[in-house]
């Protein structure tokens, strides 16, 4: 209902958290988060966190802004393959892992060319416990995303033909991410700067993923979650309705203002009238 205001900013919000989770291990991560803000001058940097848990976000989140995820770390695998526009999901994720099903991996893509993109899978099990931990938590994650690909509005800004993240380093060609190489590590201490705003190394995918929520992704098809879905919807859903209830509420009062208005003329009008025949008589 109402779809047709999603793509309006007062509908989706005027602040946003991007996150990175950055998986150590199955059941451990670490969390790296910033929120961004719109203002008369742009697009602006509020709030950063380092080492954050879910539960810290969660009480911080008071207004209930969106949240936008990007995953990365031990788990998630990243390829580049040959695309088509014949090849169905099943035979981009036969590209990446052989003999691999999809009811056990969530897939996403990132295009780069008609014939070659890159491909990004993690096992449902894995993100699932992390999107489970989400909604128990009522955070509104609206999008998942993994790796560094949210970098694809962030590239222009920055333009260097090499970029460090927190854990990756990536050849930039084209304003496309040619290579990928895995630190190690947790990488810090270069800063770019992107449109004026200075923004560290390991801030650099968490800032990206909240820049989605202003400036959509056109070349990433982010992985397809039921709940996440849903957490979108929701977040939608409440702004569209409370809008729409203020926007009401609006109406009637100035409806009920301009009734008031227009029964007093009357009355003066009958007054004035009821005196005129008075007199006369």
């Amino acid at each position: 209902m109402l779809n047709f205001l999603d793509k309006y900013q007062f509908i989706r919000g005027q602040t946003a958290f991007g996150v990175e989770v950055i998986y150590n291990s199955k059941d451990s991560y670490t969390l790296i988060a910033l929120v961004l803000s719109t203002n008369k001058e742009g697009v602006q940097v509020t709030r950063k966190f380092t080492d954050i848990s879910l539960e810290e976000l969660s009480k911080i989140n008071t207004k209930k802004a969106p949240l936008y995820f990007a995953v990365g770390g031990k788990g998630i695998v990243h390829k580049k393959v040959k695309t088509n526009e014949h090849l169905s999901e099943q035979d981009l994720l036969n590209q990446v892992l052989p003999n691999a099903t999809l009811k056990d991996f969530y897939l996403q893509q990132a295009v780069i060319s008609p014939y070659e993109s890159w491909v990004s899978i993690v096992r449902k099990d894995l993100l699932n416990s992390l999107v489970a931990k989400i909604q128990s938590l009522h955070l509104f994650g609206v999008q998942v995303y993994l790796g560094p690909f949210t970098l694809e509005n962030a590239i222009q800004l920055i333009n260097k033909s090499v970029i460090t993240t927190t854990t990756y380093e990536l050849l930039i060609a084209d304003d496309q991410i040619t290579q990928i190489d895995s630190l190690g590590t947790v990488a810090g201490g270069e800063e770019y700067n992107l449109e004026g705003e200075m923004v560290n190394s390991h801030e650099l995918i968490a800032f990206s993923a909240a820049l989605s929520h202003f400036i959509p992704l056109t070349k990433m098809h982010p992985i397809v979650c039921e709940e996440v879905t849903h957490f979108r919807q929701e977040y939608l859903h409440k702004n569209k309705y409370t809008v729409v209830g203020f926007g009401l509420l609006a109406f009637f009062f100035v409806l009920t203002i301009s009734n008031m208005m227009i029964a007093n003329s009357y009355e003066s009008a009958n007054n004035e009238l009821q005196y005129q025949l008075n007199s006369t008589q």
